[in-house]
């Protein structure tokens, strides 16, 4: 039988089952580059040129290797260029928007600050800046806890004045005076001759002084670790000046060391020394400094000089008006009942020297101080408010969602003004008058009246008891006064608690004393013969009727204080936070 024979068939069989064991040498490629002698082998049928071609033996890729002769063609080459221009280019663009936003935000921020702290024209645009910086750093709410940062406030006003007082910036014109051209009860550098400079300029040096002065105050006491540049009060210190430190909280940082520490900052009385110098200055602006230095020296229980400078004070306030020693006695600070005229810095100055000889212990002769100037504030005319109170920098926070809205939208409209600097204040040798802001002192001196009364005399507790509450009476009553500007009512508000705390000391005191009483008669024995037949003082009685005024007194006060918590006079208000923001502010 013939069968049918496929052409091109393999039979199975004849199929090797593995593959050969020898392999044919490679054929070596012929470059072009290489002389080399010509063999009897086959050849290529195209010469292999050895940069555009692969050899033969190249090893095999590792993983994540990849061929950059394959990826960097002429068309990715175009492609990286392309991507890279773009990206520089909107880079560029980016950047050049990020910097005109900043600066436009910056300047924003110092305008929203002119409004709030305006400054002298003819100051240079830097010396504005440092001024803005100086003012808002004393805010607690531009701070982030609330809390003011008194050594960065006091380096604001430093560079502040170093411009200030430079001849080659704002200082031009500066005529520096001779040592012991005034004499003073402190010590300390002597001012410059401002006269020739404008009352804007003048004002705003003055500030700068009283805002430095303020912030040396604060730091008084406090050591700068000019190591790490950090502030630390003396107990934390570590040297031989402080052999006992007290350990730093937790979260502070570790206590500084005695050799790498310096004061803080300057004592106080440099800088009022310096404005009390300064010629230039008005008769209000160191009247306000001799006060000020007054009030510090009395901090720090230097009585003898704080007297002094009070007395100065005064010597200051009574040069503002005619025959003076017919409206107040200059030796004794009594102002007489028949005085032809009072001014408010005569007023402040017998009121200071009052206070300054009550704390060093001299309750009789700052009594007759107190009632004097109550009866000049009531003897004088009542006249109302004619011209407003400006606005001060700390608003209350809006109520509601609109009043935020409102705000912020009136501040918004408020740049679109222009910036006037405020007319001078008041000189303070005007005669007084009583408005709706000024009731409260009234309220102040009863209160230090009633203080006096109740701890100096046993039998004059109850009237000194009845001088306080009248004083919580009229503190309370203007401090719901809706025509009171914000200023006054803040004095109304600041009156009314010092009136009740020196209640409730008074009544604290009463307490111990009745306590004290009680004791002594349940441990009393009877050592004479008329106590044993009845015949002697009856203190039981006595100390029955004492608890029965003292329930009746708290009572009263316990009535008080409901009053007070339901109206939520002593509360602190919330301040809204100022737009413009602290790390602005901070920059310069």
């Amino acid at each position: 039988m013939n069968t049918t024979r496929i052409p091109y068939s393999i039979r199975p069989q004849l199929r090797p089952l593995r593959p050969p064991l020898h392999c044919e040498s490679p054929v070596r490629a012929r470059f072009f580059t290489r002389n080399s002698q010509l063999r009897l082998v086959p050849g290529t049928p195209r010469p292999q040129l050895g940069y555009l071609g692969n050899g033969a033996r190249r090893r095999p890729y590792r993983a994540g290797q990849f061929q950059l002769s394959r990826l960097l063609t002429t068309e990715h080459k175009r492609f990286l260029k392309e991507q890279a221009w773009m990206g520089g280019k909107w880079t560029f663009y980016g950047t050049i928007i990020s910097v005109l936003g900043m600066t436009w935000w910056f300047m924003f921020t110092h305008e929203l600050a002119e409004r709030e702290f305006p400054t002298p024209q003819e100051w240079s645009q830097i010396t504005r800046f440092k001024y803005h910086s100086a003012k808002g750093l004393e805010l607690p709410e531009s701070h982030r806890h609330n809390i003011t940062e008194w050594g960065i406030t006091a380096n604001a006003h430093r560079k502040l004045l170093l411009r200030l007082e430079d001849p080659e910036i704002d200082g031009k014109g500066l005529v520096a005076q001779a040592e012991g051209s005034v004499s003073l009860p402190i010590e300390g550098p002597v001012g410059y001759d401002v006269s020739s400079k404008s009352y804007a300029w003048k004002r705003g040096y003055y500030e700068s002084l009283m805002g430095w002065a303020k912030c040396a105050e604060h730091l008084d006491g406090k050591v700068q670790d000019l190591s790490r540049h950090h502030i630390f009060e003396k107990e934390y210190m570590i040297g031989p000046s402080n052999p006992n430190p007290k350990p730093c909280p937790p979260w502070r940082y570790s206590a500084p060391l005695e050799e790498n520490c310096i004061p803080a900052e300057k004592p106080p009385e440099d800088f009022y020394h310096k404005i009390l110098t300064t010629k230039g200055f008005t008769r209000k602006q160191r009247f306000d400094a001799a006060l000020a230095c007054g009030d510090w020296l009395d901090f720090k229980e230097q009585y003898a000089e704080a007297e002094d400078m009070i007395q100065y004070a005064l010597d200051i306030a009574v040069e503002g008006i005619p025959a003076a020693s017919a409206s107040v006695d200059v030796r004794s600070a009594i102002i007489k009942a028949d005085a032809p005229l009072v001014t408010e810095n005569i007023l402040a100055a017998t009121t200071a020297m009052a206070v300054h000889r009550a704390q060093a212990g001299d309750t009789a002769s700052a009594l007759p101080i107190f009632l004097s100037a109550l009866r000049a504030r009531r003897t004088s005319p009542f006249e109302a408010r004619k011209h407003p109170t400006k606005m001060t920098s700390k608003k209350e926070k809006p109520q509601t969602d609109f009043g935020a809205i409102k705000a912020i939208f009136d501040q918004l409209c408020g740049v679109l003004k222009a910036v006037e600097y405020p007319e001078p204040p008041p000189t303070g040798d005007e005669p007084v008058v009583r408005t709706s802001d000024n009731v409260c002192e009234e309220a102040g001196l009863m209160s230090y009246v009633g203080e006096i009364l109740f701890s100096t005399s046993t039998s004059q507790r109850e009237l000194g008891w009845s001088w306080t509450r009248d004083a919580l009476d009229m503190a309370e009553l203007e401090s719901q006064n809706p025509k009171s500007a914000p200023e006054g009512r803040k004095k109304c508000v600041k009156c009314l608690g010092v009136a009740y705390e020196n209640w409730e000391l008074m009544l604290e005191k009463m307490r111990r004393e009745f306590a004290i009483e009680q004791a002594e008669l349940a441990g009393q024995t009877p050592k004479t013969w008329k106590s044993l037949i009845g015949l002697g003082v009856d203190r039981k009685a006595a100390l029955e009727e004492m608890e029965q005024k003292l329930v009746s007194k708290e009572d009263e006060f316990a009535t008080w204080q409901a009053k007070i918590r339901r109206s939520r006079v002593l509360e602190t208000p919330e301040t809204s936070k100022p737009l413009w923001s602290n790390w602005m502010i901070m920059i310069m």
